[in-house]
């Protein structure tokens, strides 16, 4: 009973120094289906709900339906780069979660992704079990190589280890080390490989990033705000590449 105990108390203390970070922008379906599950395998954390000035009611769906959960609302909407970093200045706790508003967590996904921080870690993925054309396909880890003075990323197995990159809609990152670093660049706006940009940076200055497979999160790609501006999608992709 005592290393229940111990181990019970040190799982609700990490919680307690977790801030959960979700960037929002006219998800409020998405908040509404999936804020549920990070209240609730998230009890002792910090939750903020950072609005890039949404023209739908997220903010008051929000205040209305999860009054536990902060709201940070801006007034202009600047993309993803810009409203996760002022989220994590914001955030009161000394590890952030960064999620998309089309993740939904699953039990026990905080506890497993804290235990791989050590001294050099930076941030930790977690398993993204991506939904995709009626399948689950596990997601979240990455290789990469040195090509004509290029650094080519690639999906690598999905197995516990060191990645190259951790995803901005679905890892834990130490606060001051992000603030260190400077955040996301946001030359990358509106969205789209400003976390690759941050681990890659986070890699040169000596520290490494963690893919944890059992930390797991459903990603519903499908749904969301990105999926569904595909022609603009694929111009940002162009020319942030």
């Amino acid at each position: 009973l005592t290393g229940f105990w111990y181990l019970y108390s040190y799982n609700i203390l990490m919680e307690e120094k977790i801030s959960i970070v979700i960037p929002n922008y006219n998800g409020r379906d998405l908040l509404l289906k999936n804020l549920p599950n990070v209240i609730k395998y998230s009890q002792n954390a910090e939750i903020i709900v950072v609005d890039d000035a949404s023209d739908d009611d997220s903010v008051v769906l929000v205040r209305k339906k999860f009054k536990r959960v902060r709201i940070i609302k801006k007034v202009k909407n600047e993309g993803f780069a810009k409203t996760a970093n002022l989220g994590v200045l914001r955030a009161k706790n000394n590890y952030v979660l960064l999620l998309n508003s089309d993740v939904s967590p699953r039990r026990d996904f905080i506890k497993v992704a804290v235990k791989n921080f050590g001294p050099k870690v930076f941030a930790v993925g977690l398993c993204d079990m991506s939904h995709e054309n009626g399948k689950i396909i596990a997601r979240g880890r990455g290789g990469a190589n040195f090509k004509q003075g290029f650094v080519r990323h690639f999906p690598a197995t999905i197995e516990k280890g060191e990645t190259l990159w951790v995803s901005g809609g679905s890892s834990i990152y130490k606060k001051d080390l992000f603030i260190k670093l400077g955040g996301f660049d946001t030359i990358y706006s509106p969205f789209y490989w400003e976390d690759i940009d941050l681990s890659f940076r986070a890699w040169r200055s000596g520290y490494i990033c963690l893919f944890e497979p059992f930390s797991k999160v459903d990603h519903f790609h499908e749904e969301g705000i990105i999926k569904k501006i595909k022609v603009f999608r694929g111009y940002i992709k162009l020319k942030n590449f």
